[in-house]
C-alpha cells in the first residue's frame, strides 16, 4: 500500500586493531537467498574511504541483521554456487585485501549459508597472519602481485570472477594497460590452470629498460605469478611477511 516496511542502514561503527571506522558505507551487491528453505536478503557493502567490507544477512520481514562478516578491503564480486554440491549455495566474494599503507593483494572469499556454519577458531598467539577483521570464512585466498603492477600503483581490484559449465571457478587479476592474468580454481580454490596476458613480458622488458625494474623477466617469476595463498581466515593483506610466499624480485626503488 506504499508504506514504508522497514529501512536499514548498511555498515556499523567498527574498531578494528587501533582503529575506528564511522558508518559510512555503499552498498554494492544485494542477491535473495534461502537458508534451509527461509528466505533471506544477503547484502554487501564497502566503506565509502577506508577499507572494511560488511556482508549481511538480513531478515526480510524486519530488515534484522542475522548474521555479518567483515573483510579487510572492498568487494567487487559477488555469486552464489554450491562448492560442495550438498544443495545449498555458498557465497564467493571477490575484491581486494589492503587495509592500511599498500597496495595489498586481489582476494577470493567464502562464506557458508548462514555464515556461522563455517568453523571459526581462535588464531594461535604466534600466528603470522592473524585474522585481520575476525575471520569467519569457509576458505579465503590472496593472490600474487605483479611487480609491473607494483611499481606502477596498480591497486590489484579483481576484474572477473565466474563458473563455468565445468564447475571450474574463473578469476581475473588485472595488468596494465587492458591485460590480466586469468586462474582457473577447482572446489577447494587450488589453482588448475593460470595464464597471463600476452602484453606482459613485454611490459616488463620496457620497464626494466627504462629502469623501473631492477630485473628481468624469469621463468621462475612466471611461475610464482601462478601461486595462490591460501589462509584460515582473511590476513593483513599489506603484511610484509606476505612477500616471500612468491619469491619474485621486487620492483626497484627509484
Amino acid at each position: 500500500r506504499g508504506r514504508l516496511r522497514w529501512e536499514h542502514h548498511l555498515g556499523a561503527p567498527k574498531v578494528f586493531g587501533n582503529r575506528s571506522f564511522e558508518a559510512g558505507y555503499r552498498g554494492r551487491f544485494m542477491r535473495q537467498v534461502r537458508i534451509a528453505g527461509r528466505p533471506y536478503l544477503l547484502t554487501v557493502a564497502n566503506h565509502y574511504l577506508w577499507y572494511p567490507a560488511q556482508v549481511a544477512l538480513l531478515d526480510p520481514h524486519t530488515g534484522r541483521v542475522v548474521e555479518e562478516y567483515w573483510h579487510p578491503g572492498s568487494f567487487f564480486q559477488c555469486l552464489l554456487h554450491d562448492l560442495d554440491r550438498d544443495g545449498e549455495s555458498e557465497v564467493l566474494l571477490g575484491g581486494i585485501n589492503n587495509p592500511g599503507t599498500g597496495l595489498g593483494h586481489a582476494a577470493l572469499a567464502v562464506l557458508k549459508l548462514p555464515f556461522s556454519k563455517a568453523p571459526r577458531g581462535p588464531a594461535p598467539a604466534n600466528d603470522l597472519f592473524p585474522p585481520a577483521t575476525g575471520g569467519g570464512e569457509l576458505a579465503y585466498a590472496l593472490f600474487p602481485l605483479a611487480d609491473v603492477s607494483r611499481v606502477m600503483g596498480q591497486l590489484p581490484l579483481m576484474a572477473k570472477l565466474s563458473v563455468d559449465g565445468a564447475h571450474r571457478i574463473l578469476v581475473e587479476t588485472p595488468l596494465l594497460e587492458n591485460g590480466g592474468i586469468a586462474y582457473y580454481l577447482d572446489a577447494d580454490l587450488q589453482v588448475v590452470e593460470f595464464r597471463f596476458s600476452d602484453n606482459l613480458p613485454f611490459l616488463h622488458n620496457r620497464f626494466f629498460r627504462q629502469h623501473l625494474l631492477n630485473h628481468r623477466m624469469h621463468a621462475a617469476e612466471s611461475a610464482a605469478l601462478g601461486r595462490v595463498a591460501y589462509f584460515p581466515a582473511a590476513p593483513d593483506g599489506n603484511n610484509p611477511a606476505l612477500e616471500p610466499l612468491w619469491q619474485y624480485p621486487s620492483a626497484a626503488e627509484r
